[in-house]
């Protein structure tokens, strides 16, 4: 059974690292490798602020973390399972938590690997929208609930 914990200085690298190897794993046929190595690159100072200033929770199954979200001022920032326990309801379970415990509506700017996911969770879609890191755009959708 998945718990979920609020963020209390867990281990960074191991986020970092499971932030890593989900993208290159589960959105590999989805983007290029440019693309991906773009996404994928963390300034580790400017995450470590992401889990200090947001709403952060840990998911754990059996006391390991297998996923994580962080949620500010109505928009899921970041949402990430570990590879090996992708399309196991983790990432449903975080995403329940917010839509339960936070007002409405909340936003999400889904990559396309995601976007299936938060149109099934109830998300309407609102727009395509380009990020641009290190010189490579790289495409996501903007999705509210209401």
């Amino acid at each position: 059974m998945v718990k979920i914990k609020r963020y209390d200085h867990e281990d960074i690298d191991l986020l970092i690292k499971l932030f890593k190897e989900t993208i290159y794993t589960t959105a590999k046929d989805d983007y290029t490798y440019d693309q991906l190595k773009a996404w994928a690159y963390v300034d580790k100072d400017r995450f470590m602020a992401i889990f200090k200033m947001q709403d952060a929770y840990i998911a754990y199954l059996n006391d390991e973390i297998v996923g994580y979200i962080t949620y500010d001022n109505g928009l899921i920032d970041l949402l990430y399972v570990d590879k090996d326990h992708t399309k196991k309801g983790i990432g449903r379970e975080l995403v329940k938590f917010i839509m339960d415990y936070y007002p409405k509506p909340i936003e999400v700017y889904a990559s396309n690997t995601a976007l299936p996911f938060f149109t099934k969770l109830g998300f309407t879609y609102l727009n395509e929208n380009i990020v641009n890191k290190a010189g490579i755009e790289i495409k996501n959708h903007h999705l509210i609930y209401y």
